[in-house]
């Protein structure tokens, strides 16, 4: 019974008492620590350089011809986005080249769950959110109501303007008679 204490005793003290230290800035460091203890990594020079990115934010807007821009903001240093619509990273083809990374600008009729991905040297996040296409520059059910209403005013006007006409005139008679 007093072996299994001693043996717990020293097994606590050398999980709890061993810490170490690594300089992991360099390709091909290996870094090494007891099973149960705890290993420090430096990964960078100077921490203090880099602020982590914070919570990103998606907005849009829709554009001529049912296109969609979509800008991705966060805040942080070194930056760099990335994005995917149903889990499908998004190539050319579906997005207008010679735009800024944090900035896409999507062809008319794509929907679905887009996704931007923010990263930098100390950490990422992402953000996602259900887009519809933009509507059509067509016109909309509101214009069609109001020009069946202009159409019908004038009809009305023209009518009554004619009405008006025949009872105040009277009509010539014919001389053939």
């Amino acid at each position: 019974m007093e072996a299994v204490l001693g043996l717990l005793v020293i097994s606590a003290g050398v999980s709890h008492g061993l810490e170490t230290s690594c300089d992991a800035r360099e390709d091909g460091s290996q870094c090494y620590g007891a099973l149960g203890g705890t290993v420090y990594l430096q990964l960078v020079t100077d921490a203090t350089r880099y602020a982590p990115v914070s919570s990103p934010q998606l907005s849009s807007e829709c554009l001529s011809h049912g296109e969609m821009r979509v800008s991705c903001s966060s805040e942080g240093d070194g930056t760099q986005y990335s994005w995917t619509l149903d889990g499908q990273t998004l190539r050319d083809t579906e997005t207008s080249p010679g735009e800024e990374t944090n900035t896409i600008t999507l062809k008319k009729g794509l929907s679905g769950n887009l996704t931007c991905t923010i990263r930098n040297y100390i950490s990422s996040d992402t953000v996602s959110r259900r887009i519809l296409p933009c509507p059509g520059t067509g016109f909309n059910v509101f214009v069609y109501f109001q020009l069946a209403e202009v159409i019908i005013l004038l009809t009305i006007c023209l009518g009554s303007y004619c009405f008006y006409k025949k009872k105040t005139c009277p009509q010539e008679k014919d001389d053939g008679e």
